[in-house]
């Protein structure tokens, strides 16, 4: 695979995620990490049109291979068609669970559920009208405690 390293005449193996950090050239316009580091996709983007994406557009790698910066597999887009892109490729997973104030079943997305049980949430509303009615049940309960 085209690495820009070569051109360059210095192999590097550093990564922000899964993206490549290569070291930048010197008349390189775009943003720079250390003051030296620029992704690779951005600079052979660069080197070939001469254009730094502007604010709001991105470089996709269209086979989805974020390694892969040949410049025949890049293409710059806007940031939002870019999301739409990647949701598209990937579908979300649904969690079923059951609200805790109504008990009516409803549908969470996976990603969302793992995330709000990772921050300690322990109960699960299928609306917001649910999460408030059940929130002033508890509320009300805690007065009738403290009361007695």
């Amino acid at each position: 695979m085209f690495s820009i390293s070569i051109i360059f005449g210095e192999a590097l193996d550093l990564k922000n995620g899964p993206y490549i950090l290569v070291k930048a050239p010197a008349d390189f316009p775009g943003k720079k990490y250390r003051g030296v580091y620029a992704y690779e996709h951005t600079v052979i983007w660069w080197l070939h049109t001469k254009i730094i994406p502007p604010e709001g557009y991105q470089i996709h790698h269209k086979n989805e291979c974020r390694t892969d910066n040949r410049f025949e597999n890049l293409e710059m887009v806007f940031k939002t068609t870019h999301m739409k892109l990647h949701r598209a490729a990937k579908p979300c997973a649904f969690t079923l669970l059951i609200c805790a104030h109504c008990n009516k079943p409803f549908q969470l997305e996976s990603r969302r559920y793992r995330e709000k049980k990772k921050l300690g949430q322990e109960y699960f509303h299928c609306s917001r009208v649910c999460q408030t009615r059940n929130q002033r049940n508890i509320i009300k309960l805690n007065h009738m405690k403290q009361a007695a």
